[in-house]
């Protein structure tokens, strides 16, 4: 008799019948997640690393065609029409495992002088990796067209969403009530307000495309960003010794706050060129 556990290194999606045809294929997906004991927030964030990983990132939004069932089970397995996909029980394992990295908590520190970078993955899609040295930590994309608005993966804290609204940036677990922190941009600055522990300042350094995330005792992080024709890179380094957990957060934060200025200034000079043209 098949187990609980058998069942999960196994999936079948048939030819002809089985998929809801008013259902996005991600909202499928996540639906069957749910299936297997996942919450809402964490399923979302898995369907979202998936299918990013098997190469039909963009298939998220499609709904499952009636007109060819066959080919909305491929859009829903990444495989072939027949829909079948029975990985190797080493094979399972290993993507369970990961999953189970991604989803607990984080221990150790990050220490001072390290080096996170942010990388994007493909020059088609903003997707990009947080990664220190061989470690994956984490990974934030925007969507396409939708510049005020990105969704992150942290280890230790599951899927995040990243929504500015006016000269507010809300960072919160997905599907979650409570923020993680709050990034108000005034006058005088900006102010990382994180829900555990002191402010922060964001500031702008003196040297290009430089950033610095400092409290009253000094600077914590320093970030470095580029955004090139087809692909943007931020590199972090970390100025003191704090949880890695944290060090994760902060570094998403200054992340999604410099290339947010980056694509702001970008814009900038693309309006300006348009009007001297014109």
């Amino acid at each position: 008799m098949l187990t609980h556990a058998d069942r999960l290194t196994f999936g079948f999606v048939p030819e002809q019948r089985g998929l809801y045809l008013k259902m996005r294929v991600r909202d499928q997906l996540a639906y069957l997640a749910r299936l297997h004991g996942l919450t809402a927030g964490h399923a979302a964030g898995a369907c979202d690393r998936w299918l990013r990983r098997l190469g039909i990132g963009a298939s998220w939004a499609f709904w499952c065609p009636s007109a060819n069932p066959a080919r909305g089970a491929a859009a829903m397995t990444g495989a072939h029409p027949a829909g079948l996909s029975i990985p190797t029980r080493a094979g399972a394992a290993s993507l369970m495992r990961e999953e189970e990295a991604m989803s607990n908590r984080i221990g150790g520190t990050a220490e001072h002088g390290q080096v996170i970078s942010l990388t994007q993955r493909s020059a088609l899609h903003r997707d990009s990796e947080l990664r220190a040295a061989d470690r994956a930590l984490g990974s934030l994309r925007w969507r396409l067209g939708r510049r005020s608005f990105a969704q992150a993966e942290s280890r230790g804290i599951g899927p995040i969403e990243f929504a500015t609204r006016r000269r507010q940036v809300i960072v919160a677990r997905a599907g979650g009530a409570e923020p993680l922190a709050t990034v108000n941009h005034g006058r005088g600055g900006s102010v990382i307000h994180a829900v555990e522990g002191h402010a922060l300042r964001w500031d702008k350094t003196a040297r290009g495309n430089h950033w610095a995330m400092r409290d009253q005792d000094g600077t914590v992080l320093v970030i470095a960003a580029s955004r090139g024709l087809l692909r943007s890179s931020v590199q972090i380094s970390v100025e003191r010794t704090m949880p890695e957990e944290t060090a994760v957060l902060l570094c998403l934060i200054g992340c999604y706050l410099a290339l947010s200025e980056l694509q702001y200034n970008a814009d900038l000079t693309a309006a300006a060129a348009a009007a001297s043209t014109g």
